[in-house]
């Protein structure tokens, strides 16, 4: 199967129908593809998972702080 990789850090719930969810979506649907989108947890429900991009998936990646700045 052919994977599709979107990194956003800022990835919220809105952005799944925006452009940065709307285009792997699309790959998803239209050519099979594995799509993910790599991002911080940002919100605790991404809602439009379930209903508006069924088959996108989100890997989450942990924040990290060094003293004032967090990556």
């Amino acid at each position: 199967m052919k994977t599709f990789v979107t990194i956003f850090e800022k990835c919220e719930n809105i952005h799944l129908i925006k452009d940065v969810g709307q285009i792997p979506y699309f790959m998803h649907k239209t050519f099979a593809y594995d799509s993910t989108i790599v991002t911080l947890k940002n919100e605790t429900d991404y809602k439009y998972l379930d209903s508006e991009v069924k088959g996108l998936k989100l890997k989450f990646i942990p924040k990290i702080k060094f003293g004032r700045v967090s990556l």
